[in-house]
């Protein structure tokens, strides 16, 4: 385990200690404010296919309606005796710790996630590789980014896109002209624009470009990628142990 993994175990005992602190009800607020503004992210996704835009609903939804709710609490709880005021059922406090865990534990993730995906101007290279070679990234990545559409593939195909050096081993290949030949790719490569934005791995940016989302929803473009990078890889490996073998001795006479 890294430093960086011991602070977020860190973080998620103090995720467990405002659970018991809060309770079951307090704790609820923001799970229900989430899977409600989920839907609606969901719909207005399937509407228009801007994966920003949804996810845009779903967080503001979900931190504004929780703000509402909690300051509602707090007003309410004016008028209960001050000696019933901050009393909790044990068990209401054990799934309140819970709870929290996962939820907040949730939130932490998708921080984690979205730090790794924004530019490099914003977040240095060094810190995404800290996170990345985490264990906490690597059990995120595992749970939780599988389930995200396009945001995996999105940070994949832009690191490769980023850097042409990463096929440049299969560039004579038949199957690296039909990918790069594609429409949909050359609406990609033909907008400087979306081509800055990927040089600068600005992730969040392309993942609100309906031409990214295309890439991305097509599974037989994105199975060419898989196997050009796979063929790539492949090549690069071959390459260092030729370059690694050591050399011959020379027969004896």
């Amino acid at each position: 385990m890294t430093i960086f993994d011991y602070i977020i175990f860190v973080i998620l005992i103090v995720f467990v200690i405002n659970g018991w602190r809060r309770g079951l009800f307090r704790s609820l607020i923001g799970p229900i404010s989430f899977i409600f503004f989920t839907f609606i992210g969901i719909i207005n996704f399937d509407i228009d296919q801007n994966l920003i835009k949804a996810l845009s609903i779903v967080g503001i939804g979900t931190i504004s309606s929780t703000i509402i709710v909690w300051l509602m609490w707090a007003i309410s709880r004016r008028y209960v005796p001050v000696h019933e005021r901050y009393y909790l059922f044990w068990g209401s406090r054990v799934l309140g710790s819970i709870l929290s865990l996962v939820w907040e534990g949730f939130i932490l993730a998708i921080a984690l996630v979205l730090i790794t995906t924004l530019p490099n101007s914003l977040v240095g290279e060094q810190v995404k590789l800290i996170i990345k070679e985490s264990r906490s990234y690597a059990v995120i990545q595992m749970y939780l980014l599988q389930r995200i559409p396009h945001i995996q593939n999105a940070a994949e195909f832009v690191a490769v896109i980023a850097d042409p050096s990463w096929l440049e081993s299969v560039k004579s290949s038949q199957a690296y002209q039909n990918f790069v030949e594609h429409p949909k790719i050359q609406r990609v490569v033909n907008n400087a624009q979306i081509m800055a934005e990927i040089k600068n791995k600005d992730v969040i940016k392309l993942l609100g470009r309906t031409q990214i989302i295309d890439i991305l929803s097509d599974e037989a473009l994105m199975r060419q990628f898989t196997e050009l990078t796979k063929m790539a890889v492949a090549q690069h490996t071959t390459s260092e142990e030729t370059t690694n073998e050591p050399l011959s001795s020379s027969p004896k006479e």
